[in-house]
Order: structure tokens, then C-alpha cells, then sequence
């Protein structure tokens, strides 16, 4: 018996072939703790988060979950369960999207998902050959075929529920890919087929918001995309002002100055101190008191003094009010419901009290991984380009900005990615008077468990949130990939 299990692992593990899965083993037990770790904190939990998002769940549960429900669905459960459950499936996120035929939209989405993989297996058979070369293209064609049933099989639903015009939007925005793609073939007509395309994103755009998006807008959840709006101003007022700032601040700290490593320090200093403690400073320093900081600085501007965190209205009709009282006119601003309202009203006085905080705190930090990039650019292209006459701002343009790029494209990344998930200094900074103004997406879901009781719905917005942190940084991957130069 001894003998025949040590025949066995010397067959196992000898040879070259042995040797490469005793090593693999070896490699893969090193692994398991990490794997576990990762799958407990990190992997288990947003599984369950996803089955939470499935139920109606609040502080006092219905009854039996999904599990129970679909076995009973199926005639191998309970007969309660099909009466007394909190299951829900896909209906927290219809009713927050406002979809009109959840099932035909599920397999419109599919089908542009299938076809995308099937585009991309297309496009990998140029990189490869034999046989290989025409599974890629065997396997594209299929798929392609599958894309196409999906979505005839949703058409009568889409056109019955009248979000067929999903597909007038998706279309424009193809032909604008398409048309782009063609301008690097047609090199002649490349400037008409560039204004070409352009019109055509632009269309497939409006006609998504002021179609779809007001269609899901009225039938769906409108306190979610009000926070959606919402968060989108505060990652535009943020991530632009801090990237570009933090780039000319590391550029001047970078010179040989006088002092710069305690600058460094200084400005550095915002990001580690104690988030809680620093918003708490702020809020002080926004006070709607004339005596508080912020109305002081804008007092020896001539302007009036203003609510700062405690001011619940827009920027736009605030602009409109303050001209008046300083001007004595009587413009005013238009009252336009909905979310075409939303965006042209702007974020209000109190959320850009935050994200002048935002700007205080990570310029410095962006500012030190800046001068990180900038002492990887090596020296003897800034003397060579000075030999051949260049001055400060082409060497700026010319060298600095091209070989940078890699460090813009990771901080615009964790800059977007970090605004739309921002929490904490929001929190903080959250004054009653302010209503719902400040309230990003991040917030939204945090009052919607934790006031509400809201479980489900609360993960439901989790994951919407995800898929549209998720979609911004595969487009910022695609466009860094054609903008980045990494030498």
C-alpha cells in the first residue's frame, strides 16, 4: 500500500511536468490566505449586498427570501412562501430606473453586451492565425447572431412600453463611433467625417435626456437622479480645479526654490489630518455669520455676506439675486422643472462650500504625486529642447505635459472614482438648512437604510452607482489609451 501511493506521487510530481504543478501547488497555498481574505471581506460581501438588493428588506422583514420563494415557484417549497416573501427580484432597480419592460430591456442590454464580445473577438483575429484565427472568427459570428435574436426577442415588449427610442440613442452614438473610426481610413474627408460624427454624439446625447432620461425621470425615482445630478457637479467643480491647480503648484515646487521641501510638507498636510476634525474647521470657516471667515474674504470684495453651508439654493438664480441686490435690477432667473431644470440651475451655494473644501484638501496630495511623475523626466530633454530655442511654456507643453500624462490619467481616475463615492467631509459638512442640496449619491443610500430602513432599496442604489462609477472609468481607460504617452 506504501509502496503504491508512493508510486503515485513520484508519477505525479516527477518530470518537467511534476515539477511545474508541485510548483503551481506551492504557489497556490501561498496564496490561500490572501484568497481567503479576500473572499470573507471583500468577494462575500458584495454578493450578499446584490442578494439584499433582491428583497424588499427593512428594519422588520416580511418573511422568506428568494430562495424559498423560487423553489415554491417551482413546486419544491413551501406554498407560503409564494404568499409571504420579501422578494422582489430586479423590481427595486425597475422602479428606481423607471423601466417600463424590465424584460425587454434586460435583453436589449444583453444583446449590446453579447455584441461587444463578439466586436472584440472579431477584432483579435487580426493578432493571431491557424485555427485559432478562425474560432475567433466562428465564435464572433455566433455571437453576433445570438446579439441579433436578443434583440428582436425584446422588440415587441420595447415598442409596446415605448422605450424602443433606447435604440435611437445607442444607434446615434454607434454611428458616431463608426463615422470616427471611418475618418482614420478616409484621411481626405477626415474633417467633415470628424464634424459628421460629432453631430451624431451630440444627437444620440440630447436625445437621450430629453427622451429617456425625462422618461425614467418621471417614472422612476427622481430623489436618485437629483443625487445623481448632484454628484456629477461635485466631481466637475472638483476634479478639473484640483487636477490643473496641483499641476501648476508641483510644476513651481519642482523649480529649484528656496524652502520647498517645507512647502511640500505644508501643502501635503491637508490630506492626512483627520477628515472629521478638518470639515469641522470648515464649517466654522463657512459660518453664515458676518463674522465668519468665508463672508469676511467676500466682504472686501464689496459683497454681501452669505449662508454659505446653510443655503439651499442654486447657484444660478443666487448669481440672478446677488447682481440685483448689487446692481438694483429685477432680472430673474426661469423656473424650469424637471432635470433639464437640475442642470441649468447648477449645484447649490452649500455644495460648492464643499467642494472648496475638497479643493483644500487633495491639491496637496495631487500636487506631491506630480512630483513624483516630474523626477521621472529626465533632464536632458529639457536642455536639449532649450538648445534648439524652446522657451518655459513649449518645454511646459512640449515635454512636461506628454510624458506627465501618465500621472494625470491615474489621479483623474482615483479623482473621479473618489467623487462620486465621497462620503465622509460630506457628512460632516451637512447642515439642516441646506435640505437635500448636499446630498450626493453616497448619501442618498446612507439615509435611505439608515432613516428609512430601506435595505434592498439602499444596495439597489449601490449597485446603479457602481455601474456608472464602473462605465466612467472604462470610457477614461479608452480615451487615456489613445491620449497617453508612456514612452
Amino acid at each position: 500500500m506504501a509502496d503504491r501511493q508512493t508510486r503515485f506521487s513520484l508519477g505525479l510530481f516527477s518530470g518537467r511536468r511534476g515539477r511545474k504543478i508541485q510548483e503551481a501547488l506551492t504557489a497556490y497555498l501561498f496564496l490561500l490566505p490572501a484568497l481567503l481574505i479576500i473572499i470573507t471581506f471583500g468577494l462575500w460581501p458584495v454578493l450578499h449586498a446584490f442578494y439584499v438588493s433582491l428583497h424588499r428588506w427593512n428594519i422588520r422583514p416580511k418573511g422568506s427570501t428568494c430562495v424559498p420563494y423560487w423553489l415554491a415557484r417551482i413546486g419544491l417549497g413551501a406554498p407560503q412562501a409564494l404568499t409571504r416573501t420579501d422578494c422582489l427580484g430586479l423590481g427595486n432597480y425597475t422602479s428606481l430606473l423607471g423601466l417600463q419592460d424590465p424584460p425587454a430591456v434586460l435583453k436589449m442590454i444583453l444583446a449590446l453586451i453579447v455584441w461587444a464580445v463578439a466586436y472584440s473577438l472579431w477584432r483579435s483575429r487580426t493578432t493571431i492565425a491557424g485555427a485559432q484565427k478562425r474560432a475567433h472568427v466562428v465564435g464572433a459570428s455566433v455571437l453576433a447572431l445570438v446579439g441579433a435574436g436578443l434583440l428582436l426577442w425584446s422588440l415587441p415588449g420595447l415598442l409596446a412600453s415605448g422605450e424602443w427610442t433606447y435604440l435611437v440613442s445607442i444607434g446615434l452614438v454607434l454611428i458616431a463611433w463608426l463615422t470616427w473610426k471611418g475618418a482614420q481610413i478616409y484621411s481626405a474627408m477626415r474633417l467633415g467625417l470628424h464634424i459628421l460624427a460629432l453631430c451624431a454624439l451630440l444627437g444620440g446625447a440630447g436625445f437621450f435626456f430629453f427622451v429617456d432620461f425625462n422618461r425614467m425621470w418621471t417614472s422612476g425615482s427622481a430623489q436618485l437622479f437629483y443625487s445623481l445630478i448632484r454628484t456629477l457637479f461635485y466631481s466637475l467643480g472638483t476634479v478639473p480645479v484640483q487636477l490643473s491647480v496641483s499641476l501648476i503648484l508641483a510644476y513651481i515646487l519642482f523649480q529649484n526654490i528656496k524652502g520647498r521641501g517645507l512647502f511640500r510638507l505644508i501643502y501635503f498636510l491637508p490630506y492626512v489630518a483627520p477628515t472629521v476634525a478638518t470639515s469641522v474647521v470648515f464649517k466654522r470657516i463657512f459660518s453664515l455669520r458676518e463674522t465668519g471667515l468665508m463672508n469676511q474674504i467676500i466682504g472686501l470684495f464689496g459683497l454681501p455676506p452669505m449662508r454659505w453651508l446653510n443655503e439651499p439654493k442654486a447657484i444660478m438664480p443666487l448669481l440672478v439675486d446677488t447682481l440685483n441686490g448689487i446692481l438694483k435690477t429685477n432680472l430673474v432667473w426661469p423656473k424650469i422643472e424637471g432635470p433639464l431644470g437640475a442642470f441649468l440651475n447648477g449645484p447649490s451655494l452649500a455644495l460648492i462650500s464643499v467642494m472648496i473644501y475638497n479643493w483644500w484638501v487633495y491639491i496637496g496630495y495631487d500636487a506631491v504625486i506630480y512630483l513624483a511623475g516630474l523626477g521621472n523626466i529626465p533632464g536632458e530633454l529639457y536642455e536639449a529642447a532649450a538648445i534648439d530655442g524652446a522657451n518655459r511654456w513649449t518645454s511646459f507643453f512640449r515635454i512636461t505635459i506628454p510624458l506627465l500624462s501618465p500621472t494625470i490619467f491615474f489621479l483623474a481616475i482615483m479623482a473621479t472614482i473618489g467623487t462620486f463615492k465621497a462620503f465622509n467631509s460630506i457628512w460632516v459638512m451637512y447642515e439642516r438648512n441646506s435640505l437635500d442640496t448636499v446630498d450626493t449619491t453616497s448619501i442618498l443610500i446612507f439615509r435611505t437604510f439608515r432613516s428609512n430602513g430601506q435595505f434592498g432599496e439602499a444596495a439597489a442604489m449601490s449597485f446603479i452607482l457602481f455601474a456608472i462609477i464602473f462605465a466612467l472609468s472604462k470610457i477614461q481607460q479608452r480615451v487615456g489609451e489613445k491620449v497617453v504617452f508612456y514612452g
